[in-house]
């Protein structure tokens, strides 16, 4: 499971982790925007966000990984074929859907053709031995599969992260 925390109270920087530990460390390019860049085992990427409605993860100048919305709450990630583990038979590029659990919760599952396949959740205010207060401030805990690269999942819980702070706005 992949986790992503704040890594100070002052900074707009986050630690990547899963279950091997730590495996990198991404921070805002501007003071004001949702636009970011960080590592991930040594190798740089970007978040790029184009408005309100689309973002984009970005290595070495390719799109591997973009998000669209067309209506509110009704996010579409497209993968591309470099950033999955891939059979020869698989397309190019897969598309998912970013759907929120419950009109209650701020949970949201990853679906792939209408099938829950990966959530993307907040830790609670007291899991984990910390009390949290704002949901930037907690932790994000991803659990996606794993056919999707550490850098595509690292994308879908900062796409999550700048929508929850967006609504906090």
């Amino acid at each position: 499971m992949l986790v992503i925390e704040r890594a100070s109270r002052w900074r707009t920087r986050w630690t990547v982790s899963d279950d091997d530990g730590p495996r990198g460390l991404w921070k805002r390019r501007r003071r004001l925007g949702e636009a970011m860049m960080g590592e991930l085992d040594g190798n740089p990427f970007e978040l790029r966000a184009d408005g309100r409605n689309f973002f984009a993860l970005v290595s070495s100048g390719t799109v591997l990984a973009a998000a669209h919305a067309d209506r509110r709450n009704h996010w579409t990630v497209y993968v591309e074929e470099s950033a999955r583990d891939l059979r020869a038979d698989d397309a190019a590029r897969v598309e998912y859907e970013l759907r929120q659990t419950s009109a209650w919760h701020s949970d949201l599952e990853l679906r792939r053709g209408g099938i829950a396949v990966g959530s993307i959740r907040k830790r609670g205010y007291r899991e984990g031995g910390a009390l949290r207060s704002l949901w930037y401030g907690r932790p994000v805990l991803c659990d996606l599969p794993a056919e999707l690269s550490l850098a595509v999942q690292t994308f879908i819980g900062f796409v999550v992260i700048a929508l929850r702070i967006r609504e906090q706005s």
